[in-house]
């Protein structure tokens, strides 16, 4: 019939798998509430502010993040975490910019054996289209206090490179 409408049932997709509490996005539920700041180095009045909130549906993590030298912000970006149901591994990402400069990253979980307070990344970061092959560790200290420790591969070695330290400001 001309100008029929048919209905045809489609089957939804496959359910991509769900994990346990406390797996997938919500291992770093610990990140939302409040603003995570960074503890500047000796010496140094670099401050960098993130903020962390539940993306829909609470399916991710989403970050802003506001730096700052003394009082005057100096750059800001945008980023987040998202759990890859397929891989059963998390993903992160973030583009800032400071001073002129961009910085893209884009992040997978790795396995780390032994902790649970611990998760590690393998990143590509590119900084003005130079591209740095890094790892991190972000390790919970407890619940207001965070560390990220880093290391770039350099001529086939990783190298360590100044470790973060994140208080929670509410």
């Amino acid at each position: 019939m001309i100008g029929a409408w048919t209905t045809a049932t489609v089957p939804p997709p496959p359910a991509a798998p769900v994990p346990p509490p406390g797996q997938g996005i919500d291992q770093l539920a610990f990140l939302v509430g409040g603003t995570w700041v960074s503890v500047p180095a000796s010496g140094s009045t670099r401050v960098i502010e993130e903020t962390c909130t539940w993306g829909p549906c609470n399916q991710s993590i989403l970050t802003v993040v506001v730096i700052r030298s003394g009082s005057q912000i100096t750059g800001n970006g945008r980023g987040g975490f998202n759990w890859d149901a397929v891989h059963q591994k998390l993903l992160s990402h973030s583009i800032i910019e400071e001073g002129g400069n961009e910085q893209r990253m884009v992040a997978h979980q790795i396995p780390l054996v032994g902790s649970n307070n611990q998760w590690h990344f393998e990143a590509e970061i590119v900084i003005n289209s130079v591209v740095q092959q890094r790892q991190m560790t972000l390790t919970q200290l407890d619940p207001d206090e965070m560390r990220v420790d880093q290391s770039e591969l350099q001529e086939g070695k990783l190298v360590p490179v100044a470790s973060v330290r994140y208080v929670r400001r509410v």
